[in-house]
């Protein structure tokens, strides 16, 4: 695994303590393998749900998907899921977690006060390439359905 997949595999930050160190620690290399093996298990176990969900669409064939949004700022794999999102090609809803991603860093550590959430948002900010940027960047501000009978 490279160190930049790796580094997206660990998840999301965790630690607010800020009790980081000037000297650099030793690299135990089992101990870090067995990091990235442990990241990766919580990335599988977190897609589950989704899965099952992905499948029961696939199953009952409804004539419409549509996202509501909220789809990848506070997730442990914003890529997969902004991947997995586009792959299903229907409208998505930007909500406001998703909107708060386009926000500059600097204002997100002004205005985010709880660390848990503001390292959460810039971790995925850093994680997203430009398509996926793009993407999220094209979801709906609204959406207006046609229901059928007159229903809208």
């Amino acid at each position: 695994m490279s160190s930049d997949a790796a580094a997206r595999a660990e998840g999301p930050p965790t630690d607010v303590g800020g009790g980081g160190s000037a000297t650099a620690a030793p690299v135990d290399r089992k101990a870090q393998k067995r990091n990235e093996a442990e990241a990766r298990q919580r990335l599988a176990e977190a897609r589950r749900p989704l899965e099952k969900r992905l499948a029961a669409i696939e199953r009952d064939a409804p004539d419409r998907i549509v996202c509501l949004g909220e789809v990848a700022a506070m997730g442990p794999d914003p890529c997969g899921s902004i991947d997995l999102l586009e792959s299903l090609g229907c409208p998505v809803i930007m909500g406001n977690a998703d909107s708060v991603l386009f926000t500059e860093p600097v204002e997100i550590r002004a205005k985010i006060e709880n660390p848990i959430a503001r390292d959460q948002i810039l971790w995925t900010q850093a994680q997203l390439d430009q398509r996926q940027r793009a993407f999220v960047a094209s979801f709906l501000p609204t959406l207006e359905l046609d229901l059928g009978f007159g229903i809208r």
